[in-house]
């Protein structure tokens, strides 16, 4: 039998981890309103890298991809792809980002998912003081979260609320409830 080298684990353990980081952003990349530009391996590594400049991804104890932010406070790696998408004009497809807006499947619910405050005066440039007045601090999640869900209602959900429920099911069963209407 071969022995490895300790450097050929090390390798083979970080190819691993880099795989599965572009895995989970692809898969991400696939399910989202917002559409990239380029091809889908350029897209990949483009937000990678510019999730990478403030945040950490890595995969976890149990192989599940997260996202933090400097202080180790996770952040849903989703909502990192889709605002890298919406904030980035060479990554993000603008004719999907307008259609997604006219469909309304990209809708700010609480003013915590406004993370800068270039964000948050463009959202009341847009809509109005008034609006933004109404706008909870915290988008409420549903009531009791099911492998059965839709991807509206899992979206729906806090960000602390995703990350507790996804503790709780597989990557194949999140996979069907982001694919599901």
């Amino acid at each position: 039998m071969l022995e490895h080298s300790q450097e050929h684990h090390t390798f083979a353990d970080e190819n691993y981890r880099r795989v599965k980081i572009q895995i989970a952003v692809s898969r991400v990349l696939e399910a989202s309103a917002v559409k990239h530009q380029g091809t889908r391996q350029e897209a990949v590594n483009a937000v990678i890298a510019k999730i990478s400049q403030k945040h950490t991804i890595r995969v976890a104890d149990r192989g599940w991809v997260v996202a933090e932010d400097r202080n180790g406070i996770p952040v849903d790696l989703t909502k990192l792809v889709q605002d890298t998408l919406l904030l980035d004009n060479n990554l993000g497809d603008p004719e999907s980002v307008a259609a997604a807006v006219r469909e309304g499947s990209i809708v700010i619910g609480a003013k915590d998912e406004l993370t800068t405050t270039q964000q948050k005066v463009e959202w009341i440039r847009k809509f109005g003081d008034a609006a933004w007045a109404r706008l909870p601090a915290h988008r409420s999640s549903v009531s009791t979260p099911t492998k059965e869900m839709t991807r509206d209602e899992y979206n729906a959900m806090s960000v602390k609320d995703r990350i507790a429920f996804q503790k709780t099911i597989t990557e194949t069963e999140l996979g069907q409830i982001l694919h599901r209407r």
